[in-house]
């Protein structure tokens, strides 16, 4: 059974606090909000041993894994969140955020016009994935993923899944080489893109299950999967040593552009780099190649890389005129220059709000620490916004009253060029969001490590080192806390604006207001979109700004209807994050279309 559902279940059968047993370790689940908030509050670590449920990264991409602001702890943890914080929290961020988000909707809005002139359905979450990786490239990066909006997402055959899993491979090493032969922006997004695909359970190393099933033997199971990886083990490692070179490509392209210094250096330096990290052979040739660098950096990473197996494991060698090969399939990675937009990698981007936070007084950030936070941005923006979005287009199509409460919210901006102010006039707009996010949180589960003894109510104690889970997923649906919780009623997010309530019409559209208290919950752990206490998502009015810009840009331009066959609801799937399992497939049509009404 999947993890979500799962976890509701037993909340269901044996009560709001419970341990249940996943493999060989004890679970303490939590559905409490009194106690969520208690606990998440006081217990800011997340168990380390939280990466087994994921993956069995070895080498610098586990040294990575753990600095990033998933898994770190202490200082570690406090450095990178103080970055986060002054690169997307300040109300100056935001704005100088704003233009990239405009830039990526500008091009992919016109590229649906095809889906509401021929009537071919859209699957909106594969459309949307690609303008959240854009988006959060450009954010990130500042320089352009080449995402190609005029890629067909309106593919309607669902190949059997034993052809699938036949030929995954193959479509992977086909994409990988369509990617590098495009330029360097593609070839990251591509590699962000696996990086994601590996999170699905069906895309696991069997050594994640080993994992699973014999925690106490992880680090053994760890080596096995260093010289002896299954195809999935040197998937998830070719991707993410790709996206890992690249971003301290960048770095050294940031270097370059703020310090000055010897292009040609840097150019060769920085290739040597992508050879390394995107190779994890160990031995003499990572060595060599980091020696061929002159980079300290690379040299200390090869040295870790070292301890992750020998040459020809199975995942990238160094030829001898320093450039690398795949073993199995590979490929190479461009070496030319990537496109920046907008202020480029020394501007408003995210890594450079991380390099320059360097110099800070608070305490440095390592390379390898700006290599995670901007991993890590990428992996809390991309999937999680596509999910949440393409989950709110859905419920909008289902829901005809909504959509056109919606509708006349997004009339009254007119042509508004989209800014701050703008996007903070729009209150339905964010209660959609919400309540889709109350629906199906793209972030179903929260974990943490209890690091001192807790004390609960009547007595009991939660005992130090405990591996405690709080469904966010089970907080949302309980129907003690929010009245017809399985109804999508965005006024529940809305000032209360009669006595009575409402019940939202039938069809969701809003009647009666269904203000807070009525149909909504008044509890502060009730709503956990964004997760709850210091390890709440830092982002989360970036995301919020992303989404009400993409939801009044689509608005703007198409009525929104469900495809005949689109399961309702649908079917959800839990990996890196909650969401459907076949996509999301709408009908579009020109704005002059009246919102049509469902049939009864």
């Amino acid at each position: 059974m999947d993890t979500t559902p799962y976890l509701s279940y037993v909340a269901q059968k044996y009560g709001r606090v419970c341990k249940i047993w996943f493999g060989t370790r004890p679970w303490l689940v939590v559905s409490d909000p009194d106690l969520v908030r208690k606990l998440a509050s006081q217990s800011v670590a997340r168990p380390l041993d939280l990466t087994t449920f994921l993956d069995t990264l070895t080498g610098e991409n586990r040294h990575i894994e753990l600095a990033s602001a998933f898994f770190a702890h202490g200082e570690s943890w406090r450095r990178g969140r103080r970055a986060f914080e002054a690169a997307i929290v300040h109300p100056a961020s935001l704005t100088a955020h704003l233009p990239a988000i405009r830039r990526c909707l500008d091009r992919f809005i016109p590229s649906l016009e095809r889906y509401a002139v021929s009537g071919t359905p859209l699957n909106a979450q594969k459309a949307l994935g690609d303008l959240m990786l854009a988006i959060t490239g450009e954010l990130a990066y500042g320089v352009d993923f080449e995402v190609d909006f005029n890629a067909d997402y309106g593919e309607t055959e669902q190949q059997p899944r034993q052809h699938e899993r036949k030929s995954r491979s193959a479509k992977a090493n086909a994409a990988a080489a369509a990617a590098a032969a495009a330029g360097p922006g593609a070839t990251l997004a591509h590699h962000c893109r696996e990086t994601f695909e590996t999170f699905k359970l069906e895309n696991a190393s069997l050594y994640v299950g080993l994992q699973l099933m014999f925690p106490s033997l992880a680090p053994a199971i760890r080596l096995l999967a260093t010289y002896l990886p299954d195809a999935n083990q040197r998937r998830i490692m070719t991707a993410r040593s790709a996206v890992n070179a690249i971003s301290r490509r960048l770095i050294s392209q940031w270097d370059d552009a703020v310090n000055g210094g010897d292009a040609g250096n840097v150019k060769e330096a920085v290739d040597a780099t992508v050879t390394v990290a995107a190779a994890p052979s160990g031995g003499a040739a990572a060595a060599a190649a980091a020696a061929a660098a002159g980079a300290k950096d690379m040299a200390e990473a090869a040295e870790k890389m070292a301890k992750a197996g020998p040459v020809g494991n199975g995942w990238r060698t160094v030829t001898a005129d320093g450039r690398h090969r795949g073993v199995g399939g590979g490929t190479t990675m461009s070496s030319s220059p990537f496109r920046e937009v907008g202020g480029g990698v020394s501007g408003s981007s995210f890594l450079a709000a991380m390099l320059e936070g360097r110099k800070g007084a608070e305490g440095p950030l390592t390379d390898l620490e700006v290599v995670a936070q901007s991993v890590t941005f990428i992996l809390a923006s991309y999937e999680t916004s596509s999910t949440t979005t393409s989950m709110a287009l859905l419920l909008l199509a289902t829901h005809p009253g909504a959509q056109r409460r919606l509708l006349d919210e997004v009339e009254r901006t007119g042509d508004r060029e989209l800014t701050v102010e703008l996007l903070g006039e729009l209150p339905y707009t964010e209660a959609v969001l919400k309540e889709t996010m109350r629906l199906y949180p793209a972030v179903p589960t929260m974990f943490r490590h209890a690091r001192n003894d807790i004390c609960l109510e009547h007595g009991q104690v939660v005992p130090s080192g405990t591996f405690l889970v709080m469904p966010t997923f089970n907080l949302h649906h309980d129907p003690t806390l929010w009245p017809q919780h399985d109804r999508f009623i965005p006024e529940r997010f809305l000032p209360s604006t009669s006595t009575g309530g409402g019940g939202g019409g039938s069809d969701g559209g809003g009647e009666g207001g269904g203000g807070i208290g009525v149909l909504g919950s008044s509890h502060p752990a009730a709503w956990a979109g964004f997760g709850i206490g210091a390890r709440m998502c830092v982002g989360h009015k970036l995301a919020m700004m992303i989404g009400k810009a993409t939801l009044v840009s689509v608005l703007r331009r198409f009525s929104l209807s469900p495809v005949p066959g689109q399961p309702l609801p649908p079917a959800m799937a839990t990996g890196l994050t909650f969401g459907p399992r076949e996509g999301v497939w709408l009908q579009l049509g020109s704005r002059q279309t009246p919102v049509p009404e469902l049939a009864a």
